[in-house]
């Protein structure tokens, strides 16, 4: 197996599970459908053909990043750092729910196949709801724009906005390095298990890139 491809089965059964979810909206706070904003964590590397050598060998891909996110229909014009793996080989999310993760494992904007995956937290204990919240809102044709590290204009077109079960996820689909150039943003929503802190499902917003 390529290393594009063991970083791929690497995170691709982070929907599956969370470490440390935010906490439930507080009853102040207005009823919505709300994503958490912990993305689930990322399965330690896989075994036999799945195992990349080291998490050193996922560090060698070189790819042009995202630094900023804008979907205007949707009021989310958001920082974009990338993102990896913790000591436990879990995928990272920025603290900050004003601050989206990019799996710098995966593909970027400027790469010419694959998802370029981007996720952040939705809501947090002391700073409340984030603009990711608003994914569960989003309507096939609306437009997103990726700027790279160049300077460099990316251009989507939603097709596609799903709410899934976690574990009904297709996780090969989400965390893809093959097909066209799309664009995968993603957090979590659906009732709140209290006793796994974390959300029963994932809103996921999938975009076609048009330039």
């Amino acid at each position: 197996m390529t290393r594009g491809l063991a970083a791929t089965a690497l995170v691709a059964a982070s929907l599956l599970f969370v470490s440390g979810c935010a906490e439930p909206e507080s009853a102040a706070t207005p009823p919505v459908p709300q994503p958490t904003e912990e993305l689930p964590v990322a399965q330690p590397l896989l075994s036999g053909e799945n195992r990349a050598s080291s998490l050193e060998d996922l560090q060698d891909n070189k790819t042009i990043a995202p630094v900023s996110l804008t979907y205007p229909a949707r009021g989310i014009d958001m920082s974009v750092v990338g993102v990896g793996v913790d000591d436990r080989n879990y995928m990272e999310i920025p603290v900050s729910i004003y601050e989206a993760g990019w799996y710098r494992f995966g593909p970027g904007p400027a790469t010419a196949n694959g998802a370029t995956v981007i996720a952040a937290h939705v809501d947090m204990p002391n700073q409340g709801i984030g603009p990711f919240a608003n994914l569960r809102d989003a309507q096939v044709g609306e437009e997103i724009t990726v700027v790279d590290e160049n300077g460099t204009t990316h251009t989507y077109r939603v097709v596609k906005v799903e709410r899934i079960e976690k574990a009904e996820v297709p996780l090969d689909q989400v965390f893809t390095t093959r097909g066209e150039p799309t664009l995968v943003l993603i957090t979590c929503g659906g009732d709140f298990d209290f006793s796994a802190q974390s959300y029963t499902d994932n809103y996921i917003v999938t975009a076609e890139k048009v330039s």
